[in-house]
């Protein structure tokens, strides 16, 4: 399209993602719509950096966490045709050998689909991803773990609930989680592009995952796609993922009754409800405006998100704005992109992105930000460090074990505040008091505080003495 032919729309919203391009590492694909409307579409980057192959809108990605909800979609099929119910416990259709009864006699489907299972996960998966496995064996790192919490009593985020989904499907069917895929829901729909990932498969137009260390683009680690299942192993592309949306957007598909489940809002804005919700394969924001349904995506070399909208007094689905990102490296920013082109779709104004600046080393005494750092299922260890530009904190993501999971760079805004310098969007507070940093905040979509342990200058001269 020339310049003179786009809306102003479409000019803003190419402005935006080419800075996203150019200063916050994005290389992927977009789109944004109002209901079955595409606003924009565009892609950008590379699918394949030694072949400079670049993405395109028919690009597909791995799109990691997505999958859930249509797992999640599956799901709620399988229950209209009476082959699961959603209040039945596991145990029903699982054997002992298949999942021990003390876990599955207690955990129903529903629990499985809204998070509240308590089901464990283990933090650190990178020694089991690499290896293929059949749907049953990517639930033996769970099943003989004890319960996290007594099953509805809570909720909170859990990929084995969609592994163990994802098993239930293919009992109660006799056929594969990517066989029910097909027919249930990519079939009726036309989702030509969407289906389960598969390594040994030659896959055309398939994106290469991309990480960046040092400032260095590089291959990301390998994960065997047989292994995140009905948890994070679908791949697809962003129109297929809009048809999607609108295939659950109103009774077709699935019943009224299903979607509602799946999108889990109260009919009434009630003063005293919840802001948040957690659906089935679906996050939900109650908001002044309306609802906000939405889920994000991550896994090695991929970072995706989509978002829509739903006014208050209105179910039309032409009403809906919806923003789906995909990106093939693990230094994008989805989630900003996102809620960037919602605003724009809104006619809210939207900064551009800019290079990410980091506080001059003389405004820091670095000894008093170092040290570990607890947090309620991990630790952060930091080290400053500085250099011409300014300081920069290595975080290293430990598990309880401490073994280290990740390691994140975060540079600064203010004194208190660092953001991941390849994901801008994750933040870093430094809680000061009496002149030294007592605690961080993490923010990542929710607020995480750590309270300091250990400083490392310290810790050095304990284990000289």
């Amino acid at each position: 399209m020339t310049n003179s032919l786009m809306t102003s729309l479409e000019r803003n919203a190419a402005d935006f993602i080419t800075a996203h391009t150019e200063h916050r590492n994005f290389s992927g694909a977009v789109l944004l719509a109002q209901g079955d409307r595409v606003l924009f579409q565009n892609a950008c980057g590379l699918a394949d950096r030694e072949w400079d192959m670049p993405n395109s809108l028919d690009t597909r990605f791995r799109i990691a966490s997505l999958t859930k909800q249509f797992t999640a979609g599956i799901v709620m099929r399988l229950v209209e045709q009476g082959k699961l119910d959603l209040e039945a416990t596991v145990s029903t259709y699982l054997s002992e050998d298949q999942f021990p009864a003390s876990k599955g006699s207690v955990v129903t489907v529903h629990h499985l689909l809204s998070h509240r299972s308590g089901l464990y996960y283990p933090a650190d998966h990178s020694k089991y991803e690499v290896y293929r496995h059949t749907t049953q064996e990517t639930l033996k790192y769970f099943r003989d773990a004890p319960l996290a919490f007594t099953p509805g009593s809570t909720a909170e985020y859990c990929n084995s609930g969609y592994l163990l989904l994802a098993f239930l499907i293919e009992v109660v069917t006799g056929e594969s989680y990517a066989a029910v895929l097909k027919r249930e829901i990519t079939d009726p729909l036309g989702l030509r592009d969407t289906f389960l990932d598969d390594n040994k498969a030659l896959t055309k137009r398939r994106a290469r995952g991309y990480d960046k260390k040092d400032g260095i683009w590089i291959n990301t680690n390998h994960i065997d796609m047989s292994f995140p299942s009905g948890a994070g192993s679908i791949i697809s592309t962003v129109g297929d993922l809009h048809r999607w949306q609108m295939g659950i957007s109103k009774p077709g598909l699935l019943s009224k009754e299903s979607i509602d489940a799946m999108w889990n809002v109260p009919r009434e804005w009630d003063s005293d409800a919840k802001t948040s919700y957690k659906g089935y394969g679906l996050f939900v924001k109650l908001t002044p405006e309306g609802r906000i349904i939405e889920h994000s995506g991550s896994l090695n070399g991929f970072f995706s998100y989509m978002l829509r909208t739903q006014p208050k007094d209105s179910t039309d689905p032409s009403e809906s704005i919806i923003a789906i990102v995909l990106a093939n490296n693990s230094a994008s920013a989805p989630m900003a992109i996102a809620n960037g082109l919602k605003e724009l779709a809104l006619g809210n104004d939207v900064p551009l992105p800019a290079s990410i600046n980091r506080l001059s080393k003389v405004q820091l005494d670095l000894p008093l930000i170092a040290g570990r750092y607890q947090f309620p299922v991990f630790v952060i260890q930091i080290t400053p460090s500085s250099d011409d530009i300014g300081v920069v904190l290595t975080a290293e993501v430990m598990n309880t074990s401490g073994v280290v999971l990740q390691t994140i760079q975060f540079g600064a805004e203010s004194e208190e505040l660092f953001c991941n310098i390849e994901r801008p969007e994750t933040k870093l507070v430094l809680d000061w008091k009496d002149g030294r940093c007592v605690a961080l905040v993490l923010r990542v979509g929710t607020e995480l505080r750590g309270e300091r342990m250990v400083d490392l200058d310290q810790e050095r001269a304990d284990g000289e003495s």
